[in-house]
């Protein structure tokens, strides 16, 4: 499996609210692009994938593969903070008090003046943009709600596209970093 991404969490700017589990650490996403890849199934874990964080203790063990398919790598060398919004449906969820057609229409004129509500594209933190519907899985070892990490839009900075012009998103456990989740959706 390719590595679709890797970042060093120690050099990120996180949110206050970011656990502290999540500020160290090398965040990594390998994902199978064979097409005749068929994973076990086609959630948040499938098999392939493998999302994870890799605790920093252990940085100096990892080797390096060989052989298999590889993208030209980039260097990310900053992330530019922007405000981001949740959508409608995860703001209604999260208890903002505007009433439905007063939240639709500050939406609306959002996308009028051409501002994507979330944001889109790939981004680290912020606002899931959800393509089919909310979906935050739950860990697989003490079911808690996984949080957003990372946003990744097909064809973005990853030569690669998710079904028909899909996003990805990476949730992680708090609790429990060393196995990540990734999924993807498209239209």
């Amino acid at each position: 499996m390719p590595l679709f991404i890797q970042i060093d969490l120690t050099k990120v700017d996180h949110p206050d609210s970011t656990p502290d589990a999540l500020r160290r650490g090398l965040f990594q996403l390998f994902y199978c692009t064979d097409e005749n890849c068929e994973p076990d199934d086609c959630g948040a874990f499938a098999s392939n994938m493998l999302a994870r964080i890799v605790p920093a203790k252990f940085l100096f063990e990892m080797i390096a593969g060989t052989g298999g398919p590889r993208f030209t790598a980039k260097q990310i060398v900053g992330w530019n903070a922007r405000a981001d919004l949740p959508n409608a449906e995860e703001a209604m969820e999260l208890g903002i008090r505007l009433s439905g057609s007063k939240l639709d229409e500050f939406y609306i004129k959002k996308a009028e003046r051409g501002s994507s509500i979330p944001l889109d594209g790939d981004k680290l933190y912020g606002w899931p943009g959800w393509v089919q519907g909310m979906f935050y899985p739950e860990c697989p070892k003490c079911k808690k709600k996984m949080i957003y990490l990372y946003q990744m839009d097909s064809e973005d900075h990853i030569p690669f596209m998710f079904g028909d012009s899909g996003v990805g998103h990476v949730c992680v456990c708090p609790d429990h970093p060393e196995r990540a989740s990734f999924y993807w959706s498209c239209c």
